[in-house]
């Protein structure tokens, strides 16, 4: 996805961190196991994410194998799967976009090992295809409503991390959406000024002269991650999860603190505004 989806590591306890780095290391070696060793290159924090999530919800996978056979050993496998289509889809989206011959290479390499995750999983790879493609369409339109393509990308996420039928589908349905509009709205947030200066489109250019830009903002990043957090609350055992916690309530804001950190925070804000206004920052 984005690489918000990560770890506040100044409240992360040691058994946590050390917890943290063992389910990175399962899913590489799946990585590694099911796609050969350039797949470990997808490796990444919101996959690492959804592994402990979903066993956190499901167990080992004993609970989700009476439902669904290809999870009896665990998410670790399924993780994997969903970093090569995501890779995929984000390697044919750069070929699209900004004919980037290093997107090229990419889709080739992961051709075939694309074409076996669809064969398993064809729901989430048909939905991640059609939310990429309602986010084109946005883009092409310019659609000046951010909460639009938001929505798509929410869309799709929510069928990445729900994998399987059952009392918890929809609380993870849920998570899933209002943590991928939140990636997506921070992405946004985070390359606003370099998408305007090279003239692509963002979702939140209409709303960056506005002298409430900020809180605008703001108060888009915290509905989606309300969403997020109500789904999440109904997972009783991924709740108690202080890991899982680390990541949903502080994790997922660290790249939203650092750009408002410092002393020059404050310059650096006025100077992005002032890329907006013809006048310079409003008071």
């Amino acid at each position: 996805m984005f690489g918000y989806v990560t770890l506040d590591r100044k409240t992360l306890c040691s058994d946590d961190a050390r917890r943290y780095q063992a389910y990175r290391r399962t899913l590489a070696q799946s990585l590694r196991q099911r796609h050969g060793p350039l797949a470990q290159l997808a490796l990444s924090h919101d996959l690492t994410f959804l592994d402990i999530l979903l066993t956190d919800v499901y167990g080992d996978g004993r609970k989700a194998a009476p439902l669904d056979p290809r999870f009896s050993n665990g998410f670790s496998g399924y993780a994997a799967d969903m970093s090569i289509a995501l890779a995929f889809h984000s390697a044919q989206d750069d070929w699209s976009d900004d004919h980037n011959y290093m997107a090229l290479a990419l889709l080739h390499q992961l051709r075939g090992r694309y074409a076996a995750v669809s064969h398993r999983y064809p729901r989430q790879c048909l939905a991640i295809s059609h939310g990429l493609q309602q986010l084109q369409r946005c883009e092409a339109q310019k659609c000046p409503d951010p909460t639009v393509p938001a929505s798509y990308f929410g869309q799709l996420t929510a069928d990445v991390v729900s994998p399987v039928k059952g009392d918890c589908a929809e609380a993870l349905r849920q998570l899933g959406a209002g943590l991928g509009e939140f990636s997506y709205l921070m992405d946004a947030y985070d390359d606003l000024q370099a998408d305007l200066r090279a003239g692509r489109y963002n979702p939140l250019a209409a709303l960056a002269g506005s002298p409430d830009y900020e809180q605008q903002c703001q108060a888009l990043l915290k509905g989606a991650m309300a969403r997020c957090l109500a789904g999440f609350e109904q997972l009783d055992a991924a709740r108690q999860d202080t890991l899982l916690c680390n990541v949903l309530y502080s994790g997922v804001w660290q790249r939203y603190r650092a750009l408002h950190a410092a002393p020059a925070s404050k310059a650096v804000r006025e100077a992005r505004l002032s890329f907006f206004l013809p006048h310079g920052p409003r008071r």
